[in-house]
């Protein structure tokens, strides 16, 4: 399934999507910010990007919620955005490609792997601006 397709069935169920939502949810790649299975991903549920040391599973959102998020965040382009909590750095990788080059996408994320994680995925993911891509700070 692609998430061209995906974002069909969501706007089908009433999920609210603009045309920035779509095109920045098309652009990035879930499976950059996971080694997880997506299969769950493209039947709208969450997906695990990480297991802690703890046994705590974090989890990529589902689409749906990641869509309503963004919908009620009134993202637009240029704007400085900061999210508390990283996701694995898929929805900071979103927010960064809807807020564009004049934008910035600055991420506080207390929990020492998570943050990890999302450093090294923002890092190397291929669609995130190298001079501008979303950052990692620890509170």
């Amino acid at each position: 399934m692609s998430m061209s397709e995906l974002l069909e069935r969501l706007e089908a169920a009433g999920i609210p999507l603009d045309d920035l939502t779509k095109s920045a949810m098309i652009d990035i790649d879930p499976s950059d910010f996971t080694d997880f299975d997506l299969e769950g991903f493209w039947h709208d549920k969450p997906i695990p990007f990480l297991f802690t040391g703890f046994g705590a599973t974090r989890t990529i959102s589902a689409p749906h919620m990641i869509a309503t998020l963004l919908h009620h965040l009134e993202i637009t382009i240029g704007q400085d955005i900061m999210l508390i909590g990283s996701k694995g750095g898929y929805l900071a990788a979103i927010i960064d490609r809807m807020v564009g080059k004049d934008g910035t996408v600055t991420i506080l994320e207390p929990h020492d792997e998570v943050r990890l994680h999302t450093e090294e995925r923002v890092r190397e993911a291929p669609m995130l601006r190298s001079n501008q891509a979303s950052t990692t700070k620890r509170c």
